[in-house]
């Protein structure tokens, strides 16, 4: 099941900027636990994942 949502999440890599810069990260992680009806917990770590992912890939460009 976690996989499942995680593609669903990660599809859409532009949706995820948009709602990094506009809501805080509780709010974004509420705002996709709720569009794709998954457990908030489950949500928190694929975005935790993903925001190390990129923060690795900056410094990488550095």
């Amino acid at each position: 099941m976690e996989s499942s949502i995680k593609e669903k999440i990660l599809r859409y890599p532009d949706l995820l900027d948009d709602l990094e810069k506009e809501k805080d990260p509780q709010t974004m992680i509420d705002t996709l636990a709720e569009r794709y009806d998954a457990p908030r917990d489950v949500v928190e770590k694929i975005i935790a994942e993903w925001s190390a992912g990129r923060e690795k890939v900056d410094a990488d460009d550095e």
